[in-house]
């Protein structure tokens, strides 16, 4: 077999993995400027919208990264040689074991994963949420609390029983991964800064070829209104996607999106964005983890995997 043959039958074998990439593959020349390609893009956004949500401290959620476990297991594992032979339901040991700690005097809690399993496949590592600046134990208040903040660092693996693995952890040149800033006012009026300094994911298959290579960072801050879901207004500001394989970057700017009392994501709002080659693209939030990604004439639906249902 051709060297050229080997690598179409891999990529053919893996293109179950792609839903779960945030971003396409983007191998060789082919340019990244269809409604398929941003709308790998589109996940990441949607789950720097739940990282949001998780960092929000009592006002979000802090364990709502589950659904996002198993909806990666069941597309990495999809097709897996030989069928898993305990069934998933009696495998999922994060769901009951994994979750945040208690705030400790450090004003850090953090979830610990330490080798749970989700489906067929195995967590490792940690998400930590840390608290600084003026305020008190694990809370941006209160309101006096001018610049305190919360940094969410994400440093976990998930390994599928064939060796596929998804990893996500903070680049090389972050420090601080994640944070949200408080600026000013309070409740409804409170204004808070998020900003990233380098979010790293990488899928690798089961034979260690890199599938993808994604950094997600801000530009410019995003500005959020709103101490707790509602109202919670993000406007402002910029995320941008690198691509690591082809330095293709995109650029996303988000409009008027608010949160609602029954989704840890914003289910109403729009972001708008442009690739460094490629046309404009829009994402219009139409519920609960859904939105209308459109570029050019071409329009399709999208689902964030960490959006859920409260």
């Amino acid at each position: 077999m051709s060297s050229l043959e080997h690598t179409i039958r891999r990529q053919k074998n893996f293109a179950f993995l792609i839903p779960i990439l945030f971003l396409i593959q983007a191998c060789g020349d082919r340019p990244v400027n269809s409604t398929s390609d941003y709308s790998q893009i589109a996940l990441q956004v949607g789950d720097l919208m739940a990282s949001i949500d998780e960092t929000g401290g009592s006002s979000g959620t802090l364990g709502s990264m589950d659904r996002y476990f198993r909806n990666a297991d069941s597309k990495l594992s999809t097709h897996l040689p030989v069928p898993s032979l305990i069934p998933s339901a009696w495998a999922e040991s994060c769901v009951l074991a994994a979750t945040f700690q208690p705030c400790s005097p450090l004003r850090t809690i953090t979830r610990n994963f330490g080798g749970c399993t989700i489906g067929s496949s195995t967590l490792t590592g940690t998400v930590s949420l840390a608290w600084s600046g003026t305020g008190f134990g694990c809370s941006l208040t209160p309101a006096t609390a001018e610049l305190s903040t919360v940094t969410r660092k994400p440093e976990f693996t998930l390994t599928t029983r064939s060796g596929a693995t998804l990893n996500v952890k903070l680049t090389t040149s972050a420090v601080f991964g994640q944070k949200l800033t408080y600026v000013s006012g309070s409740g409804s009026t409170a204004v808070f800064h998020f900003s990233s300094d380098g979010i790293r994911t990488t899928l690798k298959d089961a034979t260690g070829f890199l599938v993808s290579d994604l950094t997600s960072q801000t530009s410019s801050d995003l500005i959020i209104t709103g101490s707790s879901r509602v109202p919670r207004i993000l406007s402002g500001g910029t995320l941008r996607i690198a691509n690591n394989v082809n330095n293709v970057s995109c650029d996303f700017t988000p409009s008027a999106i608010a949160w609602s009392g029954t989704c840890n994501c914003p289910t109403s709002g729009s972001w708008s964005g442009t690739c460094s080659n490629g046309p404009s693209a829009t994402l219009m939030l139409t519920g609960c983890g859904s939105a209308i990604l459109t570029s050019g004439a071409s329009s399709q639906s999208v689902n964030f995997d960490r959006c859920y249902g409260i």
